[in-house]
This record gives C-alpha cells, sequence and structure tokens, in this order.
C-alpha cells in the first residue's frame, strides 16, 4: 500500500501532466481546420504515407507506453483497489496522455480520409506523386494497431500479476516487444517527414503550387507539445532521489546521472519516442518554411 502510495502524484503534478496533454491535442485543431476549410482540397499539400506513419508512430508509442513494465506498477495499484477517490486519476494520467496523443492522430486521420474524398481531381497535386487510397491509409493504420495494441494490453496484465513476478521468460519476451516497439516508434516518427518533404518539393516545382491544406502553426505547436510530452513522461517516470540515509544507494540512482536520463528517455519515461515526432516535424516545418520563403507564399 505503502509502494502504491509513492504512484500517486499531487494535484500541481497532475495539473502540469494534463496540461501537457491536453496542449498536445490542441497543437492538431490548426491542421484539422485547414483541412476541413480549404476550399474541399483537403489531401491537398499532404503526403497520405505522412499520415500513415505520424499515426502508426502515436499506435507505436501508445503501445510502448502500455506495456512498459515500470509504468505497469501504476495499473496494478489501481486493479487491485489499492487506490481511493481521486489517487487512480493522479497515477494514470501517464497513460492519458499517451492516449490522448493517439486519439489526436486518428482525429487527423479521420479528418483527412473524409475530406480527401471530396477532393477535386483538377485541384489535386498528387496526380505526378504516388499516393495511397484511403481503403489502403485506413487498412495499415487500423491493421498495425490491431496488431501492437492487444498483445501491449495481454502483457500489461500478464507481467502486473504476482503469480509472474519472478517469470524469466515473460519477462524476456515482454522486453524483446518492448524494444521491438520503441524501434518502430521511432522509424515511423523520423520516417514521417520524408514522404511529406517529397510531395512538399515537388509541389513547389509544378506550377508554383503553395502549401496547400498542410497547417504550419500546427507543425510549430505539435514541436513543442511533442517535446513537453517527453519532458513529462520521462519527468513523471524518472528514478526518485535516493533517501539521505541511504548511504549505499546504487549507483544508477543517482540524479542527473547517465543511467537517469537513459531511464527518461529510453526505458522507463521513453522519452526518445516523442522527441524523434518533435524533431520529424521540425524538418517538415523548416523545408515548408524555405519553400514558402522562397516563392514569397507562407501562411498558417
Amino acid at each position: 500500500m505503502r509502494f502504491c502510495g509513492s504512484q500517486v502524484q499531487t494535484p500541481f503534478a497532475t495539473a502540469i501532466h494534463l496540461f501537457v496533454g491536453l496542449f498536445v491535442a490542441a497543437s492538431y485543431i490548426p491542421q484539422l481546420i485547414q483541412i476541413a476549410t480549404n476550399d474541399h482540397t483537403g489531401n491537398a499539400g499532404i503526403s497520405g504515407w505522412y499520415i500513415i506513419l505520424l499515426t502508426t508512430s502515436a499506435s507505436s508509442h501508445l503501445a510502448s507506453r502500455i506495456k512498459n513494465i515500470n509504468s505497469g506498477f501504476t495499473w496494478r495499484c489501481f486493479r487491485d483497489g489499492d487506490l481511493q477517490g481521486f489517487d487512480p486519476f493522479f497515477a494514470l494520467v501517464v497513460y492519458l496522455q499517451a492516449f490522448i496523443h493517439w486519439a489526436a492522430a486518428i482525429a487527423l486521420l479521420a479528418v483527412y480520409v473524409s475530406f480527401r474524398t471530396r477532393t477535386t481531381p483538377g485541384n489535386e497535386a498528387h496526380a505526378t506523386i504516388p499516393s495511397p487510397s484511403n481503403p489502403v491509409i485506413l487498412a495499415i493504420v487500423l491493421i498495425h494497431a490491431a496488431i501492437i495494441l492487444p498483445p501491449a494490453l495481454y502483457l500489461l496484465e500478464l507481467i502486473t500479476q504476482e503469480r509472474h513476478e519472478d517469470d524469466a521468460v515473460l519477462f524476456v519476451k515482454n522486453s524483446i516487444y518492448g524494444i521491438l516497439l520503441r524501434i518502430t516508434g521511432i522509424f515511423t516518427s523520423l520516417t514521417a517527414a520524408i514522404p511529406q518533404i517529397h510531395l512538399m518539393v515537388t509541389r513547389s516545382r509544378i506550377n508554383n503550387l503553395d502549401q496547400g491544406s498542410l497547417s504550419l502553426l500546427s507543425l510549430g505547436l505539435q514541436i513543442i507539445a511533442f517535446t513537453a510530452l517527453a519532458g513529462s513522461q520521462g519527468w513523471r517516470m524518472r528514478l526518485p532521489p535516493p533517501p539521505p540515509d541511504a548511504l549505499d544507494a546504487a549507483p544508477e540512482s543517482v540524479t542527473w546521472s547517465v543511467e537517469w536520463w537513459a531511464i527518461i528517455f529510453v526505458f522507463s519515461g521513453l522519452g526518445a519516442l516523442w522527441v524523434t515526432l518533435a524533431v520529424s516535424q521540425l524538418l517538415v516545418l523548416c523545408v515548408a518554411l524555405g519553400l514558402g520563403a522562397g516563392e514569397g507564399r507562407i501562411h498558417l
């Protein structure tokens, strides 16, 4: 019970984490509006592969958080009824943040596909650029989510049961699956920029086309939001400093050490996942600004 109490964040810390999560969701709003109001050319200037990679990376990040053994202790306390009142919310906000990001990415996918069906071929710049159809986009995203999310939930349930605490085989399986999820998440996050940059460069060479439905404001907000989310997740899952009387504390528990940062960005905090996504959006924004500035056409 005392251990479960340590999983509960203070109301102030919870408010900060919740604000970051809502900021991530808000960062998608300008892009959703831009797609919905851009003269029914909702996909003009936005690559279908870009949407696929952004959404699959969000699914991978959510799965990584779900099956993470360290945040799993919080779920165990909630499931076993050791958290009362508002404590479950204060403790589980670490999952809520990842879910909000995933839900926002799914909303972007839904709006993109919905308005894409209303695009007039004469206004479409993708004619010379291979782009997946709506069924292909939905199939890839949904199949990917169906493959990685159920096992993550299943592993979360298994690794948080007392009878499996000493199951070395299960621990190895969970670790391997976690590594695969991290690799997939980082890969899809970083490569998301490639098809979008390719599309923007190609559009700039075809009849001086502008940025279309791509929202630069949304890109800028997402760079900040994803960086803040990485910091929030990492800080929430950081190693607590050793107590004053623990003179023989393990070196890895020393605050600001290399191991401490590794826990924040790779192992427990998973901050690297959202940092790579922020870097990808930064690349897209820089190229968009460069192309727009060169043509004298920049709009939010």
